[in-house]
């Protein structure tokens, strides 16, 4: 006998599939489809790493890449490659590069090794956004968020490659559904310690973490009962925050005898945005420009280096850099709003400029040519979605349920720390699992709103 499956017919199968729709809050059902999404990201993901074995590291994987090797070699950090060579560096913030190393020293120094490791980092990712939909909304929102997470291309070659993202994604996923438990309990202080954690730890990966602090420390006030359990809940997340972040900030005072909270490139990204040569017109208008290369900074550069006698450390480049980025900006303020929108249309592949950014993002990623197009192809369709959901919502056209507000201050903060300094595809991923669980919103409400349409109507 063949299974039931195979033995009704096409109505039969489609009768099926509309209930299963329709009833979607059985615990076999969701098991089931979690681990039919699992196996696909799994696939999808680690195939990309095997089909592209010829990976060679370039740009800033490839500075991870080195990175690992040296941690793996138990020399730490590297020495810097954009002050006087030989001194310290910390532009790299340390989370990612102290996990690639530590995954070498276990298994080698291969490239295939790390990016093997994105492909396990992007599976969480997936599990996670799956756990978060159902956490806010129900089970079936969560397999939907789950299976396009799990097919979306930027992430799989995202996850493919060597960037530091493929760690930040799920802290960020794991922070939202830390708070999501700490509003179920309020005053717990594990939760809240825990929340500390993740945002410790976020912002050792890349500073933009920094931000989800304000929302963090918001929510934990305005969930949390009394008032001395209030802030006991709020000096233990902040403790645990500041115990994650004070070791790598005590080596950074020790080694550049000032104060760096995480990274010094703060000044990197603000000269390298906002000099002459990015605020020409053109078709490179607002693109980021490597500061040490950009003609209008060489005088303050070489000020600089002969003040310090050719001895300058990260921390006095950053200085420098940071004074030259708020000094043109000052004289030319509309650039703020001029790059911040050339750069988002850039995230997204449009706008003027944007095949030479775009082009630079896949290529650090590691993404065949043949896929550059489908890849931008699939985010310009899951903003389309996402967008016309909300449209198709404020229309009262479809009805859903947006989420917390804070929810989405994670994605927002991220992108406000982003987007006036640099914008291509690969800057945009902090806001992808949102963006997905929007368009999951948006495809599950219009659903619904069809299959209602067909149903009969009950007698009065």
């Amino acid at each position: 006998m063949p299974p039931r499956w195979f033995s009704l017919t096409w109505r039969g199968k489609m009768a099926r599939l509309v209930e299963l729709w329709s009833s979607p809050t059985s615990a076999r059902v969701w098991r089931r489809g979690l681990l039919a999404i699992v196996v696909a990201a799994t696939v999808m993901r680690v195939g990309l790493v095997l089909a592209t074995g010829h990976f060679v590291p370039w740009g800033d994987p490839a500075d991870y890449q080195r990175h690992g090797i040296w941690i793996a070699a138990g020399g730490g950090f590297p020495p810097t490659i954009i002050a006087t060579p030989g001194t310290p560096s910390a532009l790299r913030s340390p989370a990612y590069p102290y996990l690639l190393g530590g995954v070498y020293a276990i298994a080698g120094t291969n490239p295939i090794v790390g990016r093997l490791l994105g492909a396990v980092l992007g599976v969480i990712t997936v599990v996670l956004l799956a756990y978060l939909g159902r956490a806010i909304w129900d089970r079936r929102l969560g397999l939907v968020a789950g299976a396009l997470c799990a097919f979306f291309l930027p992430l799989i070659g995202l996850n493919a490659s060597l960037l530091s993202e493929s760690l930040f994604l799920p802290l960020e996923l794991a922070l939202a559904l830390c708070l999501v438990g700490l509003i179920r309990n309020s005053g717990n202080l594990r939760r809240a310690t825990l929340c500390g954690i993740l945002c410790g730890v976020a912002a050792s990966t890349r500073s933009l973490g920094l931000l989800w602090l304000l929302p963090t420390v918001a929510l934990v006030i305005r969930s949390t009962g009394g008032g001395r359990a209030r802030w006991r809940s709020v000096a233990a997340l902040l403790c645990a925050f500041a115990v994650v972040l004070t070791p790598w900030t005590i080596r950074n005072a020790t080694a550049f005898h000032a104060f760096v909270p995480v990274s010094t490139d703060d000044g990197f990204a603000l000269a390298g945005q906002y000099n002459q040569d990015t605020g020409r017109a053109g078709y490179l208008e607002g693109v980021w420009r490597v500061p040490t290369q950009v003609a209008s900074l060489h005088p303050a550069l070489v000020g600089l280096f002969l003040a310090h006698h050719g001895l300058v450390n990260e921390d006095e480049l950053d200085s420098t850099l940071r004074h030259a980025g708020l000094s043109y900006l000052y004289h030319h303020p509309s650039q703020l709003p001029i790059a911040s929108w050339l750069q988002t249309l850039r995230m997204i592949d449009i706008g003027i400029g944007h095949t030479f950014t775009t082009g630079i993002a896949y290529r650090e990623m590691g993404l065949p040519h043949r896929l550059w197009i489908p890849t931008t192809l699939s985010i310009q369709l899951v903003v389309v979605v996402a967008l016309a959901g909300l449209l198709a919502r404020i229309r009262r056209w479809i009805a859903f349920r947006p989420g917390p507000w804070w929810l989405w201050s994670l994605p927002l903060l991220a992108l406000v720390g982003t987007i006036p300094f640099v914008g291509t595809p690969r800057y945009l991923t902090p806001a992808d699992p949102f963006l997905l669980m929007l368009a999951a919103l948006a495809i599950t409400a219009a659903i619904d709103r069809g299959l209602a349409s067909r149903r009969p109507p009950t007698d009065p």
